[in-house]
């Protein structure tokens, strides 16, 4: 971590990625059509009961690799936390990765499968919703699936140790 003029160690917080994520962010809209900083802000919501700042800022900032221009190494550059930076790469989806593997690849991590269920979930129950409702019940039902499936591969990973 950076260092303060006092010598303390600076950690990177909740509160520097919320701000970070409103800068990196900005006005994107979901596909459901509400803000993407305040979807981050709800699974950062959701995940904070863990009491885990590094979750918390990694709830944040999930979507900033996959939906902005921002890569792995700037965002490390950004936060100087790895382990905020690993827990939002594990939470990004290669596009050429099939979605299967990238929900077995998030059950995996404790911490990745906590995010990407409160990513999911909040996907089903959101209010801030502007597109039409033929296409949000296309979309939550899509996300209730894959839901399903990230608990069904937690759980699996769980009988196999």
């Amino acid at each position: 971590m950076a260092s303060t003029a006092e010598g303390q160690s600076h950690r990177f917080t909740p509160e520097h990625a919320d701000r970070l994520a409103a800068r990196l962010l900005g006005q994107m809209r979901t596909r459901l059509g509400g803000l993407e900083l305040n979807h981050a802000r709800r699974v950062a919501a959701t995940v904070s009961c863990r009491g885990d700042d590094q979750l918390v800022s990694a709830a944040l900032l999930h979507d900033v690799l996959e939906k902005t221009d921002t890569t792995r190494e700037k965002l490390l550059e950004l936060t100087d936390d790895e382990v905020v930076v690993e827990l939002v790469s594990l939470v990004t989806r290669d596009p050429r990765e099939a979605y299967r593997e990238y929900l077995q690849r998030c059950a995996s991590d404790p911490g990745a499968y906590a995010l990407k269920k409160a990513d999911l979930q909040d996907k089903l129950v959101t209010v801030d919703v502007t597109v039409p409702a033929h296409v949000a019940a296309r979309l939550r039902r899509q996300a209730r699936q894959r839901l399903q499936l990230l608990n069904l591969f937690a759980r699996w990973k769980e009988e196999l140790r």
